[in-house]
């Protein structure tokens, strides 16, 4: 998956996220992703989020973002052990195991 949302019909109340054909009752046919950083003014706030869930109609676009996590055996930076601005994840330390006697 690439956590982003393709965007393509009407944009004439802006609900496509871009300035192309705005305004206007021209369509746009052409799929175009939406980066989870085209939703946010401050980019440096952004990094490490991904498009989560959306919803869109004829006159809206509504995306709910969420946060990117570590793979199986590896954690992020604290307090959250989710990738980011704090950090990147990070393998996870061998463990090890004995049998209880």
């Amino acid at each position: 998956a690439d956590f982003r949302l393709w965007l393509f019909g009407s944009n004439r109340h802006g609900q496509l996220l871009r300035a192309e054909n705005a305004g206007e009752w021209e369509f746009n046919p052409e799929p175009r992703p939406i980066e989870p950083c085209d939703l946010f003014d401050d980019q440096e706030v952004c990094d490490g989020y991904i498009v989560d869930n959306f919803a869109a109609g004829s006159e809206h676009t509504l995306i709910i973002t969420g946060s990117k996590s570590c793979p199986p055996g590896s954690r992020g930076p604290p307090p959250f052990g989710r990738p980011g601005q704090l950090g990147d994840c990070q393998t996870c330390p061998a463990g090890t195991f004995s049998a209880g006697a």
